[in-house]
């Protein structure tokens, strides 16, 4: 008796730290989803000519691209495709190579145009311009809409 309940109670809490685990894996590529969409939008405006290009504008632009592109891929673990409010689409688990390889692309992106994107307002749009066509790829695929 005293067995099966040590086991109970052993996969309840394997479930509710696993449950609690891939909370924290939505909630952390929430944020950095976030935080890319916050870029974005100071990208857009600039583009849009509604702020100013600078060095540094360009330099927080990407650097919140180059971090998501570096820690975004470790935030889909099997079992964290339920369990809270997200719009990662089944593909992502059951097409994982193609989500990786997507990923990389948008890394690769991110990662050869940081330098471009503070060295001048041309290069830097030339720099947005190049990332966000990768972002489209994911988006449609890997993302059920809301």
């Amino acid at each position: 008796m005293k067995s099966t309940m040590r086991i109970v109670l052993a996969a309840a809490t394997v479930t509710l730290f696993a449950t609690s685990a891939f909370a924290d894996a939505i909630a952390d590529r929430k944020a950095l989803m976030k935080a890319v969409g916050g870029a974005t939008k100071t990208a857009s405006d600039i583009m849009k000519g509604d702020v100013k290009w600078s060095p540094e504008k360009g330099k927080e632009v990407f650097a919140a691209y180059t971090a998501a592109a570096a820690k975004f891929g470790d935030l889909f673990p099997v079992g964290s495709e339920k369990g809270g409010e997200t719009t990662a689409a089944p593909a992502i688990w059951s097409d994982n190579a193609g989500f990786k390889a997507s990923l990389a692309t948008f890394k690769a992106a991110a990662d050869g145009n940081a330098a471009k994107a503070a060295s001048s307002e041309a290069e830097f749009k030339a720099a947005f311009g190049a990332v966000v066509q990768t972002c489209k790829g994911c988006h449609e695929k890997y993302r059920v809409s809301n």
